[in-house]
């Protein structure tokens, strides 16, 4: 039901602003309080986790990221941080639909796509996350360890490099929004210290960062 409800809300809430319906109506005088309402509905869905993980439920969590992606609410930002890898399992022709209308990271990684379109309110979130992985780990001297390693590594590599495409993202187009992305993440490093400032820095010499014309992969393990 407050599934339902999220939706009913949006949709009248969506052609009163459209249509620029003025205010003696009260519906845009009612505008705080159902975007509150959507807010708590959406953060709500996104933080069971169960919603992550089923297959079986892939549709009800895209249809609450299309949500997202029209209110840009800041109040599942954590939600979609903590799950911007979030790859459901596409059938070859949605996906070749999906990349007719979006880029391909957009299309695989739904949640990477809402943090996206959240825009600027996300940037804190993102860089948060990043100050708290290495982008380029040391490779451990132990067989047995470098196996779990190599697993680990590659999750948290693949997090790093959608972080930074989603930071890239908000800021601009193509070099544009790496040059702004990179000013930010320095100003980041200036208030930072220990691990966090470490990482930061690290992240500054990633190809995703540094390379003009770094292009988003678009099959495999991106």
């Amino acid at each position: 039901m407050r599934y339902a409800r999220t939706f009913v809300l949006l949709a009248a809430l969506v052609p009163c602003l459209a249509l620029g319906v003025s205010d003696k109506t009260g519906s845009l005088s009612e505008f705080p309080q159902r975007y509150k309402a959507m807010e708590s509905v959406l953060a709500d869905r996104l933080s069971d986790e169960g919603l992550w993980t089923d297959p079986a439920r892939k549709s009800e969590i895209l249809d609450a990221l299309a949500a997202v992606r029209t209110l840009r609410t800041k109040a599942v930002v954590p939600f979609l941080l903590a799950h911007i890898d979030y790859r459901p399992a596409y059938s070859l022709k949605e996906l070749a639909g999906l990349e007719t209308s979006m880029k391909p990271l957009e299309a695989r990684y739904p949640a990477f796509a809402a943090l996206q379109d959240v825009g600027l309110p996300a940037v804190q979130g993102l860089l948060d996350e990043m100050k708290r992985i290495d982008p380029s780990p040391p490779v451990p001297t132990d067989p047995r360890e470098l196996a779990i390693q190599k697993v680990l590594s590659e999750k948290e590599k693949q997090r790093f490099r959608l972080l930074a495409f989603c930071l890239i993202g908000i800021y601009g187009e193509k070099n544009e929004g790496r040059e702004l992305a990179r000013v930010r993440i320095k100003s980041e490093v200036e208030k930072s210290s220990g691990q966090a400032k470490e990482f930061l820095m690290k992240a500054l010499d990633h190809p995703v960062l540094k390379m003009k014309d770094y292009a988003e992969p678009v099959s495999g393990n991106e």
